[in-house]
Order: structure tokens, then sequence, then C-alpha cells
């Protein structure tokens, strides 16, 4: 069942899912996500996305973050049809959690979490989780997004690094003059014998792993998905 409906920017809208029953949602691992399956009017098949979810884990809920696709048709129908129809009390189809981009949290290294436009939806569970349970650990936090009205989850992200002992925190938009993570960024951010989760559009992601690799740090430390 939907319990909240929150939107984070112009784009981007969260839903907080509770089981239709009262009992618990399974745990799951920093990074990854449930498929949800909808059914349409007028579409005679149903159809699945996966989203990422998008807070630390919690006993009694899933959160999603939606992006609303309507440049592409046909992939944005789901996203759109979540936008404009699904509200708090309608009830959603949902799996449970799966994924292999997931934190490893049993580490104390360095970490930094670059990502760009709706990649930062499994940035935030990874985030909150280092924020919460292992707050001393130095981190990074890289986020591009086009503008600042398409920037989900500013202010928490800056309430969590409040929270933290060695945390840093940077956002570029790229309609504004060298609106870029670049490489110079990276060797202030990143320390190379840590660890570092990439998620964002494949050109992002591309760039970004490149530039870590160019900053010295091991493809064993880089971890992403396309």
């Amino acid at each position: 069942v939907v319990a909240r409906k929150v939107k984070e920017s112009d784009v981007i809208t969260s839903f907080y899912l509770k089981p239709a029953d009262g009992s618990n949602v399974p745990t799951y691992i920093p990074g990854q996500y449930i498929s949800v399956r909808v059914s349409i009017p007028g579409d005679p098949y149903t159809l699945i996305r996966q989203y990422s979810l998008s807070q630390a884990s919690r006993p009694d809920e899933f959160r999603i973050s939606v992006k609303r696709e309507a440049d592409n048709d046909p992939n944005g129908v789901v996203s759109i049809h979540l936008h404009e129809k699904v509200n708090e009390g309608d009830r959603l189809e949902v799996s449970a959690p799966a994924g292999v981009f997931v934190l490893d949290a049993s580490k104390t290294s360095p970490v930094a979490f670059l990502s760009g436009g709706v990649g930062i939806t499994p940035m935030m569970s990874m985030f909150e989780t280092v924020a919460t349970s292992t707050p001393e650990r130095p981190t990074a936090f890289l986020h591009g997004a086009r503008n600042r009205s398409q920037h989900a989850f500013d202010e928490d992200v800056l309430s969590l690094v409040e929270k933290m002992e060695n945390a840093s925190y940077k956002n570029v938009y790229s309609d504004e003059e060298n609106g870029f993570i670049t490489r110079d960024m990276l060797e202030q951010y990143v320390d190379p014998q840590g660890e570092a989760y990439v998620c964002g559009p494949v050109p992002f992601m591309v760039a970004m792993i490149r530039e870590l690799r160019n900053i010295g740090m091991d493809d064993s430390r880089i971890h992403y998905e396309f």
C-alpha cells in the first residue's frame, strides 16, 4: 500500500510502501532494487519496472523514488502512471529486493558515492546506511543534476553529513558553467585507496569510471551498475 507519496524534485517522486497485511518487509542490502508490476488501463499486458530502494533498510516499509520519464516513449509509461495515477492508499504489486550493486557495509575505509540524475536513488540507501551505522567512516558524496529544481534529496544529504565525523558533499548542475564532476574534483574529494560507487546515465558513468582510474583507483575498488 502506498503510505506516502512525496515530491522530491521537479522530476522525482518518492513512494513509501507498506505491506497491506501490516507485516514487515524483507531486509535488504543498500543498493538493491524491487520490481514493480502495474496494469495500465487500455494496455493488455502488465508492465514491470525495477526501482532502487532509496533509503536504508527499515523493518516496516520500502521507499522507491521514481523519475518521471516523460521524454521516452514508450519507456515512460510506467513512471508517468505512477506519478499521475497512483496515490496514497493505492496498492502496488512489488517483488522482494534483489540486485548485486550493493554497499559493503563491513568496510571502514574511505568511500565515495558518485551519482548523476536519478542515479542518486541507490546512493541514498548506501549513504544513509554509512551515516547511521559507521558515521566515523571517511565519506564523500558527489552528485550531478541538470539544475537545482531537478536535484532530489539535497536537504536529506546535508542533514546526514552534519551527523557524520568526516563527510564531504558537493553537487554540480550541468545547466550552469563548469557544472560537471571533473578529475580535479575527484582528486580533491576521493581517496584512491578507498571504495567508489557510481550510478547514473551511461555517459556519466563512463566518464566517472575513466577519471577514477586516472586518479589511481584500482578497478577492484570501483563499483557500478549499468
